[in-house]
C-alpha cells in the first residue's frame, strides 16, 4: 500500500518529495515564507462545480500547493461558453487547460471530486496518449471506480422539482437557495450537462498508470459503497490508498481544512 508522496519543508528555494510523514503544522508555520517552491495541485470540481467552488479550499492548500481550480464550459468565469456535450470534448478542453499552465515545467497533482474524479482519470489517459506529463500522484475524492458501471436513474432527464430534490438531499444546493428561481434557472442546465455526461460515461481498458492513487470518501456517502470503490486500485501498479473522513457527499468543502490535513495523514 502506498502512502502519499508529500513535500519537505527546506530553506532553499528547491523542493524536495519524498514518502515520509509530513509535518502540517510546519507548514502554517512556513505559510509566509515566499521563498519555498511548491509543487501545483489541479483541481477537478464535482458536477454543476466551477473554479468559485473551491475558494476557500484553494486558501486552506496555499501552505502546502499552488492550487489551481480548472473550470469546465458554461460555468464560473467561463460562464458565457458553450456547456461541453461530450466527455470526449471535456477531457480535451482540460488538457488544453493544462497545456496552457505549462505542466512540463515542474511536478505537479491532480485533485478531483464526484464528476471530477472521473473528468480527472479521462484528462490523465488523453495526456498519456499525447506523451505529455502525468501527475506524481492523485486525489480521487466520492467517486466509484470507473470500471463500475452506471445503474442508477437518469436523473438528467427528470423534472426540475425531482432532480432539485436530489440536489439537496446530496448537498448540491444550499436549502436557502431552493425558492431562488433565479438561481435555479442558471444553475439546473449546468449540472443537468454534467449529469448527462456522467449516465452516458463508457468505461474502455487500458494499461494501468504508476502513478500513486489516494482514494478519499465521506463516512455517511450512502451513494458510494466499500465494494464500488477497490476497483481503482486495478488503475494504478504502485498502489491504492483508501481513506474515509467524516461527512456526506460533499465532506471535503463541508470541512475544508481537516480534509487538508487527511491529505498528509
Amino acid at each position: 500500500m502506498g502512502r502519499i508522496p508529500v513535500f519537505n519543508v527546506v530553506d532553499s528555494t528547491d523542493y524536495v518529495f519524498g514518502i515520509e510523514h509530513f509535518s502540517y503544522e510546519k507548514a502554517i508555520l512556513e505559510k509566509q515564507n515566499s521563498t519555498i517552491i511548491k509543487p501545483r495541485l489541479f483541481i477537478f470540481p464535482h458536477a454543476g462545480g466551477s473554479n468559485f467552488s473551491y475558494q476557500k479550499m484553494e486558501a486552506e492548500l496555499l501552505p502546502f500547493f499552488n492550487a489551481h481550480i480548472l473550470c469546465y464550459p458554461g460555468r464560473g468565469t467561463r460562464f458565457s461558453e458553450k456547456l461541453q456535450d461530450s466527455f470526449e470534448y471535456l477531457v480535451s478542453d482540460m488538457v488544453a487547460l493544462l497545456k496552457k499552465e505549462n505542466i512540463q515545467s515542474s511536478n505537479f497533482f491532480f485533485l478531483g471530486h464526484s464528476f471530477g474524479s472521473l473528468v480527472l482519470f479521462e484528462t490523465m489517459r488523453e495526456l498519456r496518449r499525447l506523451g505529455l506529463p502525468l501527475p506524481d500522484a492523485i486525489y480521487l475524492s466520492g467517486r466509484k471506480a470507473p470500471s463500475i458501471p452506471y445503474t442508477g436513474k437518469y436523473w438528467s432527464t427528470e423534472s426540475d422539482l425531482n432532480f432539485t430534490e436530489l440536489l439537496i438531499s446530496k448537498g448540491g444546493i444550499p436549502q436557502e437557495l431552493y425558492q431562488n428561481k433565479e438561481f435555479l434557472d442558471f444553475f439546473l442546465p449546468i449540472i443537468r450537462s454534467d449529469f448527462k455526461l456522467l449516465e452516458g460515461y463508457q468505461y474502455v481498458k487500458q494499461d494501468p498508470f504508476d502513478i500513486p492513487f489516494h482514494v478519499i470518501n465521506g463516512t455517511e456517502d450512502h451513494s458510494i459503497s466499500d465494494a464500488d470503490i477497490q476497483d481503482w486500485q486495478k488503475e494504478t501498479t504502485i498502489g491504492c490508498q483508501f481513506k474515509k473522513m467524516k461527512g456526506s457527499h460533499f465532506y471535503l468543502l463541508d470541512n475544508t481544512t481537516d480534509f487538508v490535513k487527511t491529505l498528509f495523514g
